[in-house]
């Protein structure tokens, strides 16, 4: 009996099976670890402790996350797009657009209500929320 085999594996710094995994994770999300394994020809055991070791959460985590400024930048798109649609000559566009900025105002006050506290007469104040987005 070997000793590595009674040693939970923890990868610290992940290696090419750790990258390979997290390709194909990535292409293909719904693999299961048998496909997995079969696909980079390990076991099926090595697969899952793998799988679920921290240095292939990480290397998921980093390649998978966008930066807060390109979420910003494509919000702000985003808007810039809804708005003009408002005025397109299409009113299927423009019922469209409309829709999408009543479920986005809906969403908008709904936040805000669960966000701010009432005043003493119970009346809801809105100002956290609209402190956050840098208007008093």
């Amino acid at each position: 009996m070997k000793t590595s085999q009674n040693l939970p594996f923890q990868a610290k710094i992940p290696d090419e099976i750790d990258q390979k995994i997290v390709h194909i994770l990535i292409q293909t999300p719904a693999i299961t670890d048998q496909e997995l394994a079969n696909l980079i020809q390990i076991s099926l055991r090595t697969i899952s402790r793998r799988r679920n070791s921290e240095s292939v959460k990480n290397l998921l985590k980093d390649r998978l996350s966008i930066p807060a400024h390109e979420i910003r930048r494509l919000v702000v798109k985003s808007l810039e797009r809804l708005d003009q649609s408002l005025d397109s000559p299409d009113p299927r566009i423009r019922f469209s657009a409309a829709a999408t900025v009543a479920k986005l105002g809906s969403q908008f006050i709904d936040t805000a209500v669960a966000k701010n506290a009432g005043d003493e007469n119970g009346n809801v104040v809105y100002k956290t929320c609209w402190g956050d987005m840098g208007e008093e």
